[in-house]
């Protein structure tokens, strides 16, 4: 404890020595109902630090269920009540799946719609509201199922740094980021966006670099996951076709979703930090009977594992409270 205040201490002096500000990102991944796994994190962080989400972030990001989390944030949802909301929604949601579901979306997308714009509603955003309207940057990748120029399906990213961005409907860029296959229809032409970017962290670093002109050593990163699944092949294999099938899909996405993460630690350094967990156990992503289970699941990861925990903590007390404090000052 006396090494938390020494270093606030210190921390409060190279502050008012030094005045420049850093820019700071929240990215949050897709997941899914898990995506209350990253809603409770925040809140032992918050709890265990002090941190004010509103003071010291400027730029959220988010993928498909992170992109829910991402804007009722940045709109200035307070953490609990935006955890006691996403599970409502969860159920709401995935209580009436149609059966079956071979041949149609599992869900429809209406039930969503819905209790997002009544979110937005409760916080002064009408159906209309476009991302310029909120008042943090945003930045949400959609995958698009034809690019007209390239002619094959395409990463897209929905942001308002640009005029361009800013115009774009608060709820059409979420759907876009949040309509999963099999789950629910395309929303246009437009998927999860989990699909090509499940870690948004860096694209926000990248149009925060471009578009806000700041060099990438002011930039600080706190990428939250929605846990993981434990798999991976512990022994040689000589495979064929058969064996390699039913692996693959889920090899390919698992490593090419790490890319993200392993960009930033490799060019950020100590100015990224990536909070994510095994999971105990597998959860579907529309699983809301297992949420309390989730909450269980994060609580217990930050209880058994208090040397990762203090780290983290540490992290975020050294490179966003300072925001925070810089803002009051």
């Amino acid at each position: 404890m006396a090494k938390r205040f020494l270093g606030m201490f210190l921390l409060l002096f190279s502050i008012l020595s030094n005045p420049i500000q850093a820019t700071h990102i929240l990215a949050l991944g897709d997941g899914g109902i898990r995506g209350v796994a990253s809603i409770e994190m925040l809140i032992h962080l918050q709890q265990a630090t002090g941190l004010n989400l509103n003071q010291a972030i400027d730029v959220y990001a988010g993928t498909s269920t992170g992109s829910i989390i991402a804007v009722l944030l940045s709109a200035g949802m307070e953490l609990k009540p935006l955890l006691e909301a996403y599970k409502e929604m969860s159920k709401n949601v995935f209580s009436s799946p149609h059966d079956p579901y071979l041949f149609q979306p599992k869900y429809t997308s209406d039930v969503l719609i819905k209790d997002l714009l009544k979110l937005l509603k409760s916080l002064g955003y009408n159906e209309d509201a476009s991302l310029g309207d909120l008042p943090k940057k945003i930045v949400i990748p959609t995958t698009s199922l034809y690019d007209s120029k390239k002619q094959r399906w395409t990463v897209e990213i929905f942001e308002n740094f640009t005029k361009e961005g800013q115009q774009v409907k608060i709820i059409d860029a979420i759907m876009r980021s949040a309509s999963a296959p099999i789950f629910f229809p395309s929303y246009g032409i437009y998927v999860d966006g989990g699909i090509g970017m499940k870690d948004p962290s860096l694209a926000a670093v990248c149009y925060t670099h471009d578009f806000e002109n700041i060099s990438l050593e002011k930039v600080k990163i706190l990428s939250i996951g929605t846990g993981y699944t434990k798999q991976g092949i512990e022994h040689n294999v000589s495979w064929g076709k058969a064996e390699w099938t039913p692996k693959l899909l889920n090899m390919v996405m698992d490593v090419s979703h790490q890319v993200p993460e392993m960009l930033n630690q490799k060019f950020m350094v100590d100015c990224f930090i990536k909070i994510d967990f095994p999971l105990s156990q597998s959860i579907s992503l529309d699983d809301y009977k297992q949420i309390d289970l989730l909450i269980k699941m994060t609580d217990d990861f930050i209880a058994n594992h208090p040397f990762i925990w203090e780290s983290w903590c540490q992290w975020v007390e050294t490179y966003l409270i300072e925001a925070s404090m810089r803002n009051v000052g």
